[in-house]
């Protein structure tokens, strides 16, 4: 593999990674809005609800910590 196709395969999986750790933190911000009583309305199921947001953040969360291993980060 030559320079440009690694640099270009790098800046994928760190576009890869940005793209979860936003997901991630969406997810963080969701449950926070459902512990402070906002949109409970909307939600009457907030268990599955928060549930919900806890398996994309652990989904986003495996996809990144891939992507650090696979860049060799230690971030």
């Amino acid at each position: 593999m030559g320079l440009g196709e690694r640099r270009m395969k790098e800046k994928l999986l760190r576009a890869v990674k940005a793209k979860h750790q936003a997901i991630m933190e969406e997810a963080l911000v969701n449950i926070d809005v459902y512990e402070h009583s906002v949109g409970i309305g909307e939600h009457p199921d907030l268990v599955t609800a928060v549930e919900s947001q806890v398996e994309k953040y652990v989904h986003a969360l495996e996809i990144v910590e891939g992507v650090r291993s696979m860049l060799g980060d230690d971030e």
